[in-house]
């Protein structure tokens, strides 16, 4: 016996330490020690906002999200609490197939937006819309026009677009519900409804700006840029639209170190933009990794430490880069900044075949194969998250250390 007792003992020890491991690791994140540097002079009124889009197509399918000690909570609850004022929603125009099936992405439709801005209002946040004009994701590299506006000419996108961007705002009114701010077009950089000249650009941007105005004029308004990286291609953006007679409120940028460039330029590019254009400026998306573990089987957009990231990838590199941000913003006079997608965590399922039935099924992956028919291609691989390990909560929903770091930039600790 006393033979066998060695191997006894070491299996026992074995088998302890695989147990502890889920354990240990929660003791470590709840007893995390979150450093978090005061920001001097923090507008009280400055925007601290979430882009949410895809939150209901994943409690859908079985996401539970939890507060800071573990109880299943309402997810508004807990942004709320850590001190978010907005949340961010895009809008698309039809992103289903002809047989109603979902492309994916969230199925970021009229429903999904009321149901969130309900969800939102009830909970004392406000709103930013953001209108992609598009039947799925629109970005420098994708702005399509939505299948119903095939073959239309420039006056006639003019007109739809009018009429659309003031009937969801009619719509959302008769819910009681009246954005704060609402974008025009998302990341616009090489056209807006497949138009790419910067004078038929303006032309659709003024009709949105009219129909913004003439639902309510207290709604600012926003333009969308993303090559924040090229310092003059984005102020000679600005430039060109004001000079066109586009009276846009807020000059929006996106922000991704490992796309954009320097926190040190983007102040910069921050600072000219305001001051040659006279209008409001923010970072209307903006994301970093706490991780560069995937979780879904789906290629994360940061999988490994890159020379442009200039912050480590941990909860406090997550936490320092959404502080510096703010600071660099607030510093330039800037009114806010929204994290994108910081609820987009896994869908639920044990391997790759469970997840891609749960993304096919609910639409919230990036894409389902339904997505062919608007890229007009043979077939497309169904898939999750691309931003789970930049997310502000765990694969599990759980909220990280980093999520604090808002309640935290006006005190410190």
């Amino acid at each position: 016996m006393r033979k066998y007792l060695k191997y006894i003992l070491m299996g026992l020890f074995a088998l302890i330490s695989l147990v502890s491991i889920p354990i240990s690791c929660t003791i470590t994140r709840a007893n995390y020690k979150l450093e978090v540097e005061r920001i001097d002079n923090l507008s009280k009124d400055f925007i601290l906002a979430m882009d949410l889009s895809s939150l209901e197509s994943l409690e859908r399918a079985g996401v539970e999200y939890h507060d800071f000690k573990g109880h299943k909570r309402n997810p508004f609850y807990v942004l709320k609490s850590v001190g978010i004022t907005h949340i961010r929603v895009r809008l698309w125009n039809d992103p289903f197939d002809s047989n109603g099936n979902s492309y994916g992405g969230g199925a970021c439709d009229i429903n999904n937006l009321i149901s969130l801005s309900k969800r939102a209002k009830a909970n004392k946040l406000k709103l930013i819309l953001d209108f992609h004009y598009s039947d799925f994701w629109a970005d420098p590299a994708n702005q399509r026009l939505p299948k119903t506006w095939k073959g239309i000419s420039l006056a006639e996108k003019a007109h739809r677009l009018y009429h659309y961007t003031s009937s969801t705002l009619a719509k959302l009114k008769s819910k009681g519900i009246i954005p704060d701010i609402v974008e025009l077009g998302n990341e616009i950089d090489n056209g807006l409804l497949e138009e790419t000249d910067i004078i038929n650009i303006s032309r659709l941007l003024k009709e949105g700006i009219r129909a913004v105005n003439n639902s309510n004029a207290s709604i600012r308004t926003a333009v969308h840029y993303a090559s924040t990286k090229d310092e003059s291609k984005t102020r000679f953006f600005a430039k060109e639209l004001k000079k066109n007679g586009v009276d846009y409120d807020i000059f929006s940028l996106s922000y991704y170190p490992n796309w954009h460039g320097s926190m040190a330029n983007l102040e910069y590019v921050l600072k000219k933009v305001k001051e040659e254009n006279k209008c409001q400026v923010m970072i209307m998306e903006a994301a970093y990794p706490y991780t560069l573990r995937d979780s879904d089987y789906t290629k994360n957009q940061i999988e490994s430490k890159l020379p442009e990231l200039e912050y480590e990838v941990s909860y406090q590199g997550q936490a320092n880069f959404i502080r510096d941000l703010v600071d660099a913003v607030n510093k330039v006079g800037g009114i806010g900044i929204a994290y994108w997608e910081g609820l987009w965590i896994k869908a639920p399922g044990d391997d790759y075949l469970a997840m891609r039935d749960t993304w096919e099924q609910y639409g919230c992956g990036i894409a389902t194969s339904k997505a062919a028919e608007y890229y007009g291609v043979a077939n497309v691989s169904p898939q999750g998250s691309a931003c789970d390990n930049q997310a502000l909560f765990d694969w599990d929903g759980h909220p990280l250390p980093s999520l604090r770091v808002f309640k935290l930039l006006r005190r410190g600790n």
